[in-house]
């Protein structure tokens, strides 16, 4: 089998004491046989469907990666679709593209997202993942109740599914909210050099994605996405509340981590 490559502090916590690790990825941003150089191979490997996986009832596994597509592209493009274009024009051309043209409706979706950039994003996650969100939430808490390992969260930029993630988790254990937004533009330092101008980003094709608008995060994007929430569900808890983490297990989350809120740098 092949050996990792030299680890830094951040790597060596996740090979060697890490106990539960969330793969937030889609599957085809996954590489299984790349993950097993960078993981114990004793960690067991679950592949979620959240309508059919089950919490584990008791002691957890010592060691888990839990794979779970909190962004589908499939839920996302159709919630798009359904939510992003209001006028009887934009609906009549998206039925007109869906017949005849596929390549010019992917090209609408596209630009929908790139006008809302990462506050759009964000509420795509949490929107379409309510369900994995909700499993991964719960598979936390039962974790951390049998077992005292890290656990380790991320996705491929570690800003967007994780950032939505844990800033779930951040208020359930009642962060203050102006911690929350430091904590999530904090990420800001790993991503500076693809958030600098280029002479491509003019060139951009319509229809494609503005990567300049994606490429770090911002505050007004996470205070975006909590106005998101109170204004469809009266606040981030009405939405946990609607997803299925209710105070019962909320209260469970607290008891077991009151006084170590996760942060999400990199």
């Amino acid at each position: 089998s092949s050996s990792p490559p030299p680890m830094q502090s951040t790597d060596a916590l996740v090979y060697n004491d890490a106990g539960l690790i969330l793969d937030l990825r889609s599957d085809s941003e996954r590489d299984n046989a790349k993950t097993r150089t960078w993981v114990q191979s004793s960690m067991n490997i679950v592949a979620v469907d959240a309508a059919t996986t089950t919490i584990p009832d008791g002691q957890c596994d010592d060691r888990t990666i839990l794979q779970i597509d909190v962004l589908s592209p499939q839920r996302f493009m159709a919630y798009v679709t359904q939510n992003w274009f209001p006028t009887t024009a934009q609906r009549l051309r998206l039925k007109w593209y869906k017949l005849m043209d596929g390549a010019a409706l992917h090209a609408m979706r596209i630009e929908a997202l790139n006008e809302r950039g990462l506050r759009g994003l964000n509420e795509a996650i949490l929107e379409t993942g309510r369900s994995e969100l909700n499993l991964a939430l719960r598979w936390i808490t039962v974790y951390l109740e049998t077992r005292c390992a890290p656990v380790v969260i991320h996705c491929v930029k570690g800003k967007d599914r994780t950032g939505m993630l844990v800033m779930l988790l951040q208020t359930i254990l009642e962060v203050p909210r102006d911690v929350i937004v430091e904590d999530y533009v904090a990420s800001n330092a790993a991503f500076a050099k693809e958030a600098k101008p280029s002479a491509a980003i003019g060139m951009r094709k319509v229809g494609k994605l503005d990567k300049a608008k994606f490429a770090g995060t911002n505050a007004e994007a996470i205070r975006a996405t909590f106005r998101h929430c109170e204004d469809k569900y009266g606040s981030v808890i009405g939405y946990l509340d609607a997803i299925g983490f209710d105070e019962g297990w909320r209260q469970r989350l607290r008891n077991v981590r009151r006084d170590e809120a996760p942060r999400s740098r990199l």
